[in-house]
């Protein structure tokens, strides 16, 4: 039994296994695309790791196509053997994974809200609940979630600055701009590796028609975000939308032939990115 870098306990026989199923969460969390080989690393040292074999489950889901859920499905039925030695949580886990594959969001959602009623510090569990609850709209319920656990969390702890992300966006999906701006600009200053942190920051400046600041809030140099995984594209495609704005059309073209075009996937929201320039 080993522990994760905030304190929970992982079942694994292996130090390796724990070490680089806390390097995948904090490569998943600033969106790099080294995440998923990390966790492979995790499970070539422990195939029954059950936490790895868990967020394996969920990089799947996450591709948001019914080809998978066979797949997915079947490792969740090889975890059940080990599930009677490992944690509530872990089991938990599992439980929210389940009820994913089955199409019950609410399910999945108020699975992982209970493992954070007892382990606000669980980030895997506030990420993947961040991450369903806002692809479902439920922006109210996004907020209360980011909100109840930011108590239990200090800048001591690893992953702070990723939930004070979490919880700009969630401030600024329920309109509260500046709040979200603020803290979302304090999450980049503790950790300018964020995605989603730039990005909270971003969705305030276009609510509020900032395009000028937009455009300098994402002046990155193009290789910047090179080694993360296809959310970089949508990032970029902000860059675009305030550049658009400001009349720099070539730079729009430049950014959607070279950086937004670039990410060669079927997922949805690189769809939408695309059309919508």
């Amino acid at each position: 039994m080993f522990e994760d870098a905030r304190g929970l306990r992982l079942t694994t026989t292996s130090a390796d296994a724990a070490a680089a199923f806390d390097a995948a969460v904090t490569d998943y969390l600033d969106y790099r695309s080294s995440a998923f080989g990390q966790l492979k690393t995790a499970l070539t040292a422990d195939p029954e790791f059950v936490m790895a074999l868990c967020f394996r489950a969920c990089f799947f889901q996450m591709m948001e196509t019914t080809a998978v859920r066979p797949k997915v499905q079947g490792w969740l039925d090889d975890m059940q053997p080990l599930l009677a030695d490992v944690t509530e949580r872990e089991r938990s886990h599992v439980q929210a994974v389940q009820a994913w594959v089955d199409g019950d969001i609410i399910g999945a959602t108020s699975t992982w809200e209970m493992i954070l009623a007892e382990h606000p510090l669980d980030i895997v569990a506030l990420k993947l609940h961040h991450y369903l609850t806002f692809w479902t709209g439920r922006s109210q319920a996004l907020r209360a979630v980011t909100a109840g656990v930011l108590p239990a969390w200090d800048p001591s702890i690893p992953g702070y600055a990723s939930v004070l992300g979490m919880h700009a966006f969630a401030l600024e999906e329920t309109g509260n701009h500046i709040g979200a701006e603020a803290i979302g600009r304090e999450a980049v200053e503790r950790n300018p590796n964020d995605l989603w942190a730039i990005h909270s920051v971003a969705h305030v400046l276009e609510t509020q028609g900032r395009s000028a600041e937009g455009v300098a809030w994402l002046d990155y140099p193009t290789d910047a975000w090179d080694d993360r995984n296809p959310f970089r594209a949508h990032v970029w495609w902000h860059a675009a939308l305030f550049n658009a704005a400001q009349a720099n059309y070539d730079k729009v073209l430049s950014l959607y032939d070279t950086e937004i075009s670039s990410v060669n996937t079927a997922q949805n929201a690189d769809v939408q990115n695309l059309a919508s320039l």
